[in-house]
């Protein structure tokens, strides 16, 4: 947030009298400024699009577990966390299973006379 602020009223002032001001290193700035994306938001991007894909191509019916083990089948190395987050981000939700029938059937005949 800082560093967005210097970067924005750089022309206005100088940069050192920024960081000195917002008491941050000026050599922080620097590094902010040429590595803007973090690795991990640069593989979140590209595991929005896979999870995207794989959601629209089981036509909405995969959760956030499934669309794990579809990536993982697909060679994909990534951990269920990030899946979960960013599955719940795009409000994905899997189809829910209805209740098993043969069950609902067994406490029918338990309750015939």
């Amino acid at each position: 947030m800082k560093y967005r602020f210097i970067n924005e009223h750089r022309h206005q002032y100088a940069i050192a009298t920024l960081c000195r001001v917002l008491q941050v290193a000026r050599a922080r700035f620097y590094q902010w400024l040429h590595k803007p994306v973090s690795d991990r938001e640069r593989e979140n991007g590209r595991l929005l699009g896979l999870i995207r894909d794989s959601y629209a191509a089981s036509r909405g019916v995969y959760g956030a577990r499934r669309v794990f083990a579809d990536l993982r089948e697909a060679g994909e190395s990534c951990g269920k966390a990030p899946c979960r987050r960013i599955d719940a981000h795009l409000q994905n939700q899997g189809a829910q299973r209805l209740q098993s029938s043969a069950r609902n059937q067994r406490a029918a005949i338990d309750h015939c006379p």
